[in-house]
């Protein structure tokens, strides 16, 4: 088997190349970690992750200390900024316990520190940024910060939508804006808080909040944003007046929101455009492949980036355990994961348009829409979604 002769450098120390190296070393792959932070962050907001995510952390031996530092859903709605609810789900209809949903709030630096620390010692490499690589008879040879001539059999980029090694691969191209911005930050929970998390639509804007461990929320504010908007400038560039503007633009909001924005440390508040990739086939060539955001970013809209990455990395590894040759192996990890990965990008894509209807008769139809679907279809369209185990899923052939 290709296990017996393999081994892979990974340029990147997020979720997806922490679970590459973890699940690689499930197999018995030898691997090395190359991150070009000085360390693992110490900045960062929530995570949502869906029991797809879960099963692979299960697979992994590593669940049970992601859970130490996670809040398990108790319910949450979708409701409107007026304080209407359009959905609901209570404790009952979430969690292990009862075999249906589940669903984890984790923060992400929390989430990474817990991965790393079941790696085996001295795998990951910091200060280490990726610069460049070439394809030898016998593999790979890249080059990362100081770390010159690392050779490998496969070099996987696992550093995001703006992956550097993609764009070594196949040629710098910008990631596809959504349309809107957004803000976040993880504050305490506010005096008073009536515990309701969930997401919360407006016209042109919507509010989301996810309770984490520790009495602390993680929330998002999303606006609608034309690319040259002076709106997605300033926010790019003025990061005082975030909490001044967010409370203004979120003061007709019920569920609690302008008491957590007031709650929040300003200095805490990040923003970031809303991105993604349309999806495209070719995620490798020759000795180089991608996994996670640097193959198949989707916007957030779904919670399910982590489940993705954390997906793709586990039948990654599993390709590469159960091939004869690197090309096979390859081969068969993009024909596994292209078209679940399309559909959850393409999805993601349409919701986060819908939210963002501002026309008010627009906005009665997606509401509408949603009131009347059937919960029978809704549980399973999400269990579609989140009923999926990359441990188990067949490979293609």
């Amino acid at each position: 088997m290709l296990r017996q002769r393999q081994t892979v450098t990974i340029c990147g120390g997020g979720l997806s190349g922490l679970t590459l190296g973890l699940a690689l070393h499930e197999y018995g792959i030898p691997f090395r970690i190359f991150e070009r932070a000085p360390g693992l962050s110490e900045i960062g907001a929530g995570i949502t992750l869906w029991s797809n995510a879960i099963a692979v952390l299960r697979h992994l031996g590593v669940a049970e200390a992601v859970r130490a530092v996670s809040e398990p859903s108790q319910g949450g709605v979708i409701g409107l900024a007026n304080g209407q609810t359009l959905l609901e789900a209570g404790a009952g209809d979430i969690g292990d316990a009862t075999g249906q949903l589940a669903i984890w709030g984790a923060h992400r630096v929390e989430l990474q520190r817990a991965l790393y620390a079941h790696l085996p010692r001295e795998s990951v490499h910091f200060a280490a940024p990726f610069l460049s690589y070439r394809e030898t008879a016998a593999g790979i040879v890249a080059q990362f910060g100081q770390h010159e001539d690392v050779e490998s059999s496969l070099l996987v980029g696992a550093d995001g939508i703006g992956s550097s090694v993609r764009a070594a691969l196949f040629g710098a191209a910008p990631p596809r804006y959504a349309g809107y911005v957004c803000w976040r930050a993880v504050c305490p929970v506010p005096p008073g808080w009536a515990g309701v998390a969930g997401e919360f639509w407006g016209a042109g804007d919507r509010f989301g909040v996810v309770q984490l461990p520790g009495e602390r929320l993680y929330w998002f504010a999303v606006v609608n944003a034309a690319e040259d908007s002076e709106l997605r400038r300033a926010g790019a560039i003025e990061p005082r007046g975030f909490k001044s503007f967010l409370l203004e633009r979120f003061a007709r909001y019920r569920f609690d929101v302008p008491a957590i924005i007031e709650h929040t440390d300003a200095t805490a508040i990040v923003f970031r455009d809303i991105i993604d990739r349309p999806p495209e086939r070719g995620w490798s060539s020759g000795a180089v492949a991608l996994v996670g955001d640097a193959a198949h970013a989707t916007t957030p809209n779904m919670g399910q980036g982590a489940g993705m990455a954390l997906e793709s990395a586990l039948i990654l590894a599993r390709c590469l355990a159960d091939s004869g040759t690197l090309r096979t192996a390859l081969a068969r990890y993009e024909r596994t994961r292209w078209l679940r990965t399309k559909r959850i990008t393409e999805t993601s894509w349409m919701i986060g348009k819908m939210v963002h209807w501002e026309h008010p008769f627009a906005r009665a139809f997606r509401d509408l829409l949603f009131q009347k679907t059937p919960p029978a279809a809704r549980d399973r369209q999400l269990m579609q979604i989140a009923g999926y185990d990359a441990a188990t899923a067949p490979l293609a052939r």
